[in-house]
């Protein structure tokens, strides 16, 4: 039989998508999700490869001399089981943009990593992407990769880890149109973009905790 303190251990690190033994780090991946309702569309994290509605959230950008927040969502997951969060989050966000002329224009993104605990919200850091570019009458998909460090931070049962994400958008005052879309679809589906051949739809979000061993 094995003893009971080895049985404890391979339950927990059961729990993760996959393990760092030698760092004592858990990594779990939460994806990016919605559901529409008739009332509205929320986002939200989730652990299962479902099927989100809709795939994307599509916004077009308004003309301004420099870029401007186009559009805020917030991917929030509740806190079941008591974790610290230390070392790299790696966020991943699909995007793509569509343009119909070749002024230059681009968009980018902020994430922001907020615990809640208590109806009291703490940053815990915000990271900014690089540029997704276009100057032409085309469309454009990226992947956006970016780290956000975590150190020794406790989530206690009842709390929320938020995601806050925000597009900013550059489309000059010289006319045209810049149209961009945010992925998130766990079950990874193509959406309505014409430059399939890479095109991930899966939001993730690698998420490292210590481990109990």
């Amino acid at each position: 039989m094995i003893p009971e303190k080895y049985r404890k251990s391979s339950e927990i690190i059961a729990n993760y998508d996959f393990t760092d033994i030698m760092d004592g780090i858990g990594y779990i991946n939460y994806y990016g999700c919605t559901e529409k309702t008739s009332a509205a569309t929320n986002p939200f994290l989730t652990r299962q490869g479902v099927y989100s509605n809709p795939i994307y959230t599509a916004v077009s950008a308004a003309q301004d001399a420099a870029a401007i927040l186009s559009l805020t969502e917030d991917y929030d997951i509740t806190i079941n089981y008591q974790r610290t969060m230390n070392g790299n989050i790696i966020m991943n966000i699909p995007a793509a943009v569509v343009s119909n002329n070749s002024n230059p224009k681009y968009i980018y993104l902020t994430i922001q990593t907020i615990k809640i605990s208590g109806g009291v919200s703490t940053s815990i850091g915000t990271v900014t992407t690089d540029h997704l570019d276009i100057a032409a009458a085309t469309t454009l998909w990226k992947m956006f990769c970016i780290k956000q460090s975590a150190t020794n931070v406790v989530l206690k049962v009842g709390d929320t880890l938020r995601f806050e994400i925000k597009v900013y958008s550059y489309l000059p005052l010289v006319g045209g149109t810049l149209n961009f879309l945010i992925y998130h679809d766990p079950a990874s589906r193509v959406g309505n973009i014409t430059d399939t051949t890479n095109c991930v739809s899966q939001m993730t979000f690698t998420i490292p905790f210590k481990l109990n061993l």
